[in-house]
């Protein structure tokens, strides 16, 4: 057990650490917005991994088994990507993520 944690929190860390040291290399404004994003989804995509331990969640069906694993996961992803996306909030001086950053955010805990 042990071992799992300390594994994904390290392997969370990294990611983490490299998307902001990649943006702060580049001179994104934003970088807090970027690495609190993968940070928030990198965590998500944790929750969905271990739900179980040698099936992946695509053969364990979908149904009523798994709403409330998504009834968890979706208002988290939902207002995460409302508050970076500007077609949200137009008018508030918040400073968002461009659209193609989102992407490398959203595919980045995907991979692993």
């Amino acid at each position: 057990m042990w071992q799992h944690i300390l594994g994904v929190g390290l392997l969370i860390r990294a990611l983490c650490l490299g998307v902001q040291a990649w943006a702060m290399a580049h001179g994104h404004p934003n970088w807090q917005n970027m690495v609190f994003t993968v940070l928030t989804l990198s965590q998500m995509a944790h929750v969905l991994a271990i739900r179980s331990e040698y099936e992946p969640l695509w053969r364990l069906g979908s149904g009523l088994q798994l709403r409330p694993l998504l009834a968890a996961v979706l208002p988290t992803f939902a207002p995460q990507m409302t508050i970076i996306l500007p077609v949200f909030h137009p008018d508030l001086q918040y400073p968002s993520v461009e659209s193609g950053r989102v992407k490398l955010n959203v595919s980045g805990p995907s991979r692993w």
